[in-house]
């Protein structure tokens, strides 16, 4: 049977890595590794991990001497792991007790499978305090519906109710080292480009905490940005002539539309290089009035 690798990376996390652990040692199957990289934290979650993970050999902690960043920790837990497939877990979420057991029927079960998505259930504060699930059965699965809800920033899976295929992973360059907001959305458009052979367990194995982030607002909206390039990826990709892009151009506006809210209502000024990046992206995408319009906004 294939192994399934669990990654995390994690930073200053010295409180909530404990139970995420706890949940991976109580998995009634034994077919798993964790590792965890650390990423040069300043508290006590070193200590922390390796007084949980004492004696037990399926888990493996790396330490990162400089902060390297999120994306850097799971691309590098990735080349560390021994198993066929990967699922990504944060500090403070978890797993239940069996979910790799349950994963690892449906990919014997199934051949060739590159994405494996299960449901995830939502709790605030508390792990009993429930609030909702995350379920992709809600949700066309045709590819281009679901680059179009990534696009509009839509939440249509959760990093821990995806299993990778490693080699499959490894095909679309794994983690961006460029985003910190929108990495999940950079990574699933990237994987679904290639349309992968995608299944669905229709079971809630997961668990995640909902969190009210403090984000910079400038640094989504350059990350916003970024993804506006996805755009040429996706008509090349799944060019049909006029049709496909047709498709696709109403998510992007709804996202260009999202910048420009970000901007106005927190009264951000962009720097010269964020507007000329912003606007040259807007030129192949949008008309000349659009982008006239756009111009006038920001001046």
């Amino acid at each position: 049977m294939q192994i399934i690798s669990i990654v995390i990376a994690t930073y200053n996390n010295e409180h909530s890595i404990v139970n995420t652990l706890m949940s991976i040692k109580r998995q009634t199957s034994d077919l798993w590794e964790c590792v965890i990289i650390d990423d040069c934290s300043t508290d006590g979650t070193v200590a922390t991990v390796r007084a949980e993970i004492a004696g037990y050999q399926r888990f493996r902690l790396f330490e990162n001497r400089t902060v390297k960043g999120v994306g850097y920790c799971r691309n590098l837990g990735v080349d560390h792991c021994l198993g066929d497939y990967l699922v990504f877990l944060e500090p403070g979420n978890f797993l239940y007790n069996t979910c790799i057991e349950k994963r690892s029927y449906f990919i014997k079960g199934w051949s060739n499978i590159d994405v494996l998505v299960s449901h995830t259930t939502l709790f605030k504060d508390q792990v009993d305090h429930v609030i909702g699930s995350i379920n992709h059965s809600l949700i066309e699965t045709n590819y281009h519906d679901l680059i179009n809800s990534l696009i509009r920033c839509c939440q249509i899976w959760t990093m821990s109710s995806v299993t990778w295929e490693k080699r499959f992973l490894l095909k679309i360059g794994k983690w961006s080292t460029k985003f910190e907001s929108f990495s999940e959305m950079d990574l699933y458009i990237r994987g679904l480009l290639e349309r992968p052979k995608l299944h669905f367990t229709k079971i809630e194995d997961s668990l995640m905490k909902i969190e009210t982030s403090k984000s910079d607002v400038l640094q989504e909206i350059r990350e916003l940005t970024m993804l506006l390039n996805i755009y040429f990826e996706v008509i090349n990709r799944f060019s049909n002539g006029r049709t496909v892009q047709d498709i696709y151009n109403a998510s992007f506006m709804f996202l260009i539309k999202n910048i420009l809210r970000l901007i106005l209502s927190n009264e951000i000024e962009l720097g010269e290089g964020d507007k000329q990046l912003l606007f040259s992206i807007l030129e192949k995408i949008t008309d000349e009035e659009g982008v006239l319009q756009v111009r006038a906004i920001l001046q």
